[in-house]
């Protein structure tokens, strides 16, 4: 549990260091959802 958690730190750490990866994952995050939102309405 703790490796967990400070695996977590870094990672945010690197996060936080490089913004181009927040937004990237920021974008994914989104592109997901309305993958989702759609695929829930073609059913």
């Amino acid at each position: 549990m703790d490796r967990l958690l400070k695996g977590l730190e870094d990672g945010t750490r690197t996060f936080i260091k490089s913004p181009v990866l927040v937004f990237g994952a920021m974008g994914l995050m989104v592109a997901f959802k309305v993958i989702s939102d759609r695929r829930a309405r073609d059913r």
